[in-house]
């Protein structure tokens, strides 16, 4: 049987329009197409870009509300630790004043018992010489201390300059009978100096005054006298 093809004679001999004639049917588009074409494009292209900024939005706004649930929920714990921590330093600082309230007390009853141990070995004084107050002060004094200074040359100098310093301070009050020397208050003093047990916390001994007693009797020559001994400061190995 005979077969006719209707084709017509390009597309029989090339089996089709191919690419050249694809492009040529596109070139033959009118210009309206084409715009339509073109924005049609571009909205579908603004729709996915569109759509993968609002995914990533979203991803982050479930993240954030995530991380906000996780942090109301460690919001007590924070708070509660906080309040601890208020609470130890607090306990802190107390136990500081109680530890050196205590110490204190130590140290205030152990130099009671090493004056009175060191003012009984001397017999004279024991038997001459009435302590009438034994008092722990503070006392604000200034006290020299030097500086090396660097001038502009390179040139160091060692200058003296007055700071203020606060010491402890035992204070010793006593009387002396008017058959006894004055000296005996030296002596007293001197010993101080010379027990290094009992003169390793302290930095030195001073004689406030030697007086006439308030109201002794005329005639009596009694004498009254101050000593202090000035403690070393905390932690000096001085």
């Amino acid at each position: 049987m005979r077969r006719i093809n209707l084709l017509p004679s390009a597309q029989r001999r090339g089996g089709g329009p191919g690419l050249a004639g694809h492009l040529r049917l596109l070139t033959q588009l009118p210009p309206k197409t084409w715009t339509a074409v073109i924005a049609a494009l571009g909205i579908l292209i603004t729709l996915l870009m569109a759509y993968s900024v609002g995914t990533a939005k979203a991803s982050v706004d479930r993240q954030l509300r995530t991380a906000q649930a996780q942090l109301d929920s460690l919001r007590p714990v924070v708070q509660e630790v906080e309040d601890l921590q208020r609470l130890k330093a607090t306990l802190d600082s107390k136990m500081e004043v109680i530890d050196r309230l205590v110490i204190g007390r130590m140290s205030w009853a152990k130099k009671l018992h090493e004056i009175a141990t060191l003012m009984s070995r001397n017999e004279e004084i024991a038997r001459n010489v009435w302590l009438t107050s034994i008092n722990l002060v503070e006392r604000r004094e200034m006290e020299d201390r030097p500086e090396v200074r660097v001038d502009k040359d390179g040139k160091r100098t060692t200058v003296t300059t007055k700071v203020p310093a606060i010491y402890r301070v035992i204070e010793m009050t006593g009387r002396l009978p008017g058959r006894v020397s004055t000296g005996m208050v030296s002596d007293i003093m001197k010993m101080m100096k010379e027990d290094a047990v009992f003169f390793k916390d302290f930095t030195k001994v001073q004689l406030d005054y030697i007086q006439d007693a308030p109201g002794a009797q005329k005639g009596e020559g009694e004498k009254a006298f101050k000593i202090s001994l000035y403690m070393k400061p905390p932690g000096s190995r001085r």
